[in-house]
């Protein structure tokens, strides 16, 4: 349900493979997916004024923490899963 939600509110388009592979990931997996999405989103936006600045170094924080661990962590637990580990490997492991 969450990432139909993340779906529609940035516009992002799975197709239907795409959306059932996503499913057979493990939920700590889809979960830092989903997490990561959001600070990607929120990393990329443009700070067009000091609000807006300050608005996306508050949804950073939030949603970006910790990530690099997260990901070390999870590629760790998952090295033998070829599946998780293609889902994982794109994964900028610097971002904080």
């Amino acid at each position: 349900m969450y990432a139909i939600v993340l779906s529609c509110a940035f516009g992002l388009v799975f197709t239907p493979s795409y959306g059932a592979e996503k499913t057979a990931l493990p939920k700590d997996v889809q979960t830092f997916e989903e997490r990561r999405a959001l600070c990607d989103h929120f990393r990329s936006e443009d700070p067009y004024d000091a609000e807006r600045a300050l608005f996306l170094q508050e949804q950073s924080r939030t949603y970006c923490a910790g990530t690099d661990k997260e990901l070390l962590l999870l590629k760790e637990r998952y090295k033998k899963n070829k599946f998780v580990s293609k889902s994982l490997k794109d994964y900028d492991e610097s971002i904080e």
